[in-house]
């Protein structure tokens, strides 16, 4: 990440950027308002992360066109959070569930902490809270109770060594060690970011980091039914942005 970048590689980089959220604006088209094949949880989730990352790709291409690259560079974190959970969910079914328990979990927490700011306890909201994750997760668990996977969770120390083995397991760990950990650094805030000391080794690989994200999501749409007529050609497009 040390390569100088020039307006033309800028130019021809975020062009792909930009066809990569056309791909899949088109994959979720074709969707239309059918459901994953099949439904399950996972397919699901690999629908609203790909969803969620177009949107990241939109405007990220959008504050790039308009020159505001700085603040382009906090959208790439996000996406590459996505990017590397839906890999890990991908081959590791379990982990995902044990995801679901935990912001489930940390969702009634959130509501708890409503109640007392607002000194109300609404007995309506907890039923549709509990209503909707009970017929989202009906049918979805194979016979298996999620207590089984909320019983599993592991305290912080636990779960990070956790991840990090499944990173390694989907060979995301160098990736991870590298890019993950220098766009953090925007995202939190470190001096080396808000001064510009990071942007020559980040200004070459933002666009870049986008694609490959992009790509993630549009495999996840493909595998649960949706039409992408250009991704051959737009994952052979990517390699020269990191030569």
């Amino acid at each position: 990440m040390t390569q100088p970048h020039s307006a033309s590689a800028e130019k021809e980089s975020l062009k792909l950027v930009e066809d990569f959220n056309d791909e899949l604006t088109h994959a979720l088209d074709s969707l239309g308002k059918k459901k994953p094949d099949p439904d399950t949880l996972i397919n699901r989730y690999r629908f609203w992360s790909a969803k969620h990352l177009q949107r990241a790709c939109a405007g990220f291409v959008l504050l790039r066109r308009s020159g505001y690259i700085d603040s382009s560079k906090f959208l790439v974190r996000p996406s590459l959070e996505m990017f590397i959970r839906l890999e890990t969910a991908r081959q590791h079914p379990d982990l995902f569930y044990r995801i679901a328990a935990k912001e489930h979990r940390r969702d009634a927490q959130l509501l708890r902490e409503r109640d007392k700011l607002l000194k109300d306890n609404s007995e309506e909201d907890w039923k549709t809270f509990e209503e909707n994750w009970t017929a989202w997760l009906d049918g979805q668990l194979g016979g298996r109770e999620l207590s089984e996977f909320e019983a599993s969770l592991p305290d912080k120390a636990a779960a990070e060594a956790e991840k990090a083995a499944a990173r390694k397991k989907a060979g995301l760990e160098s990736f991870y060690g590298s890019h993950y950990r220098i766009y953090s650094q925007y995202t939190h805030g470190a001096l080396r970011a808000s001064m510009g000391y990071l942007d020559p080794a980040t200004d070459p690989e933002d666009n870049r980091i986008m694609s490959i994200c992009a790509l993630a999501a549009l495999e996840a749409l493909i595998s649960i039914g949706a039409k992408s007529p250009n991704q051959d050609s737009l994952e052979a497009r990517i390699p020269r942005f990191s030569e």
